[in-house]
């Protein structure tokens, strides 16, 4: 697994949160050692979305099913309500192709039901591995 590959799923989840529609994101910033800023579980924070919902994402780019499991288990504890939008997202490159594919595999969380539910795979652009950036209007 290459070193900055965990820094690329982050910077994806931050761009993916703003596809979803969230204008207000915010993503946890990996501190110095035994530093540690803990929200949730979470990686990125998204509110605003119209419906007044917010995002609640944790990503990985380990390819272990214990990495996802224990994400999930972790984040299932919690006490979330109908209208927050939990997800795990799993960061996988496709090497076989020129350039490298990149692409999420998403796990979503459902409250009411408390299951996680896999959702369709989303290709992630290779812009998303870059640092976020406001476009100007």
């Amino acid at each position: 697994m290459s070193k900055d590959l965990p820094l690329k799923a982050e910077r994806a989840s931050e761009h993916y949160a703003h596809h979803l529609g969230y204008p207000h994101v915010w993503r946890v910033q990996r501190g110095r050692m035994y530093s540690k800023q803990d929200v949730f579980s979470c990686d990125v924070i998204a509110i605003g979305h119209p419906d007044g919902g917010k995002a609640w994402l944790q990503v990985t780019s380990g390819l272990a099913a214990s990495t996802i499991n224990s994400r999930k288990r972790k984040l299932a504890q919690y006490p979330w309500v109908y209208h927050d939008r939990v997800e795990v997202l799993q960061l996988l490159v496709d090497k076989s192709a020129r350039p490298f594919r990149y692409r999420f595999a998403v796990w979503r969380w459902v409250a009411g039901e408390s299951k996680w539910y896999r959702d369709e795979d989303v290709q992630v652009p290779r812009e998303w591995l870059k640092v976020y950036r406001e476009k100007a209007e």
